[in-house]
């Protein structure tokens, strides 16, 4: 793999849990073309831990954490078996720290010693005193 901070070649999966109710079981030829098309060396899969993308969509991580993790592992096997990079994104705006010990001890036993997986703990920290929490 090349250099993946090339800005062109980074797509992100914004709310993985509604992308996969949109794009149903076709994550694979998804990101096939991605890859295969738009030259993507890296892709985000942005766990949505307690707000939905849109009203329409059914869930969230805290809703079904199975449901989550399955998303998450979908498009972790996509982008491996591409041969790119991806981007595991705890995206949560509030302090859930044993849903995500519970989330990254999953993701991290299952990856293990797999180079493609990059973990990004926790992304839009909101609350105001971040040193004292």
């Amino acid at each position: 793999m090349n250099t993946i901070f090339k800005m062109y070649s980074c797509f992100f999966i914004f709310y993985i849990l509604e992308m996969l109710s949109v794009f149903d079981n076709k994550n694979h030829i998804f990101i096939g073309h991605m890859v295969g098309d738009w030259n993507a060396e890296l892709v985000r899969a942005a766990i949505g831990v307690e707000l939905r993308a849109s009203d329409s969509q059914a869930k969230c991580y805290l809703d079904d954490p199975n449901f989550g993790r399955q998303c998450a592992c979908t498009i972790v096997d996509a982008a491996v078996a591409n041969g790119v990079y991806v981007i595991v994104d705890w995206h949560a705006h509030g302090l859930h720290t044993e849903a995500a010990v519970e989330f990254f001890t999953y993701m991290a036993t299952k990856y293990q010693g797999v180079p493609n997986v990059i973990y990004e703990i926790w992304n839009e920290p909101s609350y105001k005193d971040h040193v004292n929490q």
